[in-house]
């Protein structure tokens, strides 16, 4: 009797472990395909065609990509059905091997990257000319508009432009002897001024260097104060220090107003001397005190002789500011006596207006450069230089001076 509920025990277990099977869904294997077991791309990280490499991938599930450090995938994970994958790799100068590994499911595929130092097509690029010197106008001594021909087998770029070059485009097609006229701005400094830029094409770089000369101009007088000596350099040493009164201070080894016979002798006249408020500094002069104003003259004796000529008044000023770098808002003027006129060309102008110098509290000190206009002036014409104050009006408004210059005007 037990053999027998054994065996009808056993059969049931049988029974429905067989039917349990019956039911159960077989597991389906992932299906994982690449369009391509291999990449070959050339030193600028193209393929042959020049172009960006890709691959298809094709799969049942999701996936997911690895890959050399030296490669990057456009994606590196993607859905069920089909993804083109972008391969991007940078430039080299040794043939390098990397691998691409995808995986999805319990499949796996890999891709073998070969990259190689040379380039698919060899790049041709030649640029002239490779130096170009123009005058301050921009142009070339025949004054035409300076150009480089460019002549390649590939698309090639510019870059490191200045802003003062200008170009069409800063691209183009392959081709042979493309002209490309480079627009040059005006310099209007007393400076030559320099730009190296590069064309590029494929792995290929020329660079061009262009020279400008600086504007031409005659000079009839020019002061660098460097005569002027025994004070501290505020503006250039952040300071309040020593400033020498030329009226009562003694250099070493001589006596009190050797400063001022040194002053004359340069051709300055003191245009409010009872103050006696000029000051030495180290290379340029101090102006005024508390409640004291004052300034420079000269006359235009330089200029050449029964003629009348438009000449540029240049030069530096600084306000005076305390420790604290609290400036005194001084306000200048150039004014003039006898023949011409200033800042417009009238014959009756003799006064520019108010030149503003002042510095903003707490900034630095900094020399501002000034450039004023004479028109018509003669040898005979006195310039002077000084605050819009009255010699004895109330309040401080110093000031320094330095680099002096009458230069010969030139209209932009």
């Amino acid at each position: 009797m037990k053999t027998r509920i054994l065996i009808y025990c056993w059969s049931a277990l049988a029974i429905l472990f067989a039917l349990h099977s019956c039911t159960e869904e077989e597991p389906r294997s992932t299906t994982l395909d690449l369009s391509t077991p291999d990449i070959l791309l050339y030193i600028e990280g193209l393929n042959d065609a020049g172009q960006t490499a890709t691959f298809n991938v094709t799969s049942t599930a999701t996936w997911n990509a690895v890959c050399a450090t030296w490669l990057t995938l456009g994606t590196t994970a993607g859905a069920i059905g089909t993804m083109t994958v972008t391969v991007v790799a940078g430039l080299t100068d040794e043939d390098r091997t990397g691998y691409i590994t995808i995986r999805s499911g319990n499949q796996q595929r890999v891709i073998t990257v070969k990259q190689v130092a040379r380039e698919a097509v060899p790049t041709t690029l030649t640029v002239t000319p490779p130096q170009i010197t123009v005058n301050y106008r921009g142009h070339l001594d025949n004054d035409a508009t300076p150009s480089v021909v460019i002549s390649s087998n590939k698309e090639w770029t510019i870059a490191g432009l200045p802003e003062w070059i200008e170009v069409e485009s800063l691209t183009g097609e392959a081709g042979t002897n493309i002209n490309i006229p480079l627009n040059i701005t005006m310099n209007t400094s007393d400076a030559e001024r320099m730009a190296v830029f590069t064309i590029t094409a494929g792995i290929v770089q020329q660079t061009v260097t262009i020279t400008q000369l600086p504007v031409v101009r005659q000079v009839y007088f020019e002061d660098d104060f460097s005569w002027v000596e025994h004070g501290s350099d505020d503006v250039g040493q952040q300071i309040v220090g020593d400033a020498r009164n030329m009226y009562t201070w003694a250099p070493p080894g001589g006596a009190a107003g050797d400063l001022l016979s040194l002053f004359n002798s340069k051709g300055y006249t003191d245009i409010n001397p009872a103050q006696r408020t000029i000051y030495f500094m180290d290379g340029y002069l101090k102006l005024g005190a508390t409640n004291k104003q004052t300034g420079i003259q000269r006359t235009l004796s330089q200029l050449p002789a029964g003629t009348s000529t438009d000449i540029s008044v240049l030069f530096d000023a600084c306000p005076y500011a305390s420790a604290a770098k609290n400036y005194d808002q001084v306000l200048l003027r150039v004014v003039i006596e006898g023949p011409g006129s200033v800042g417009v060309d009238d014959g009756t102008t003799k006064d520019s207006g108010d030149i503003d110098i002042r510095i903003t509290n707490g900034s630095d000190r900094v020399w501002k450069p000034q450039h004023v206009v004479l028109y018509n002036v003669t040898p005979e014409t006195k310039v002077t230089i000084r605050t819009n104050k009255g010699g004895t009006d109330t309040g401080v408004f110093r000031w320094y001076v330095d680099n002096l210059r009458f230069v010969e005007y030139i209209e932009f």
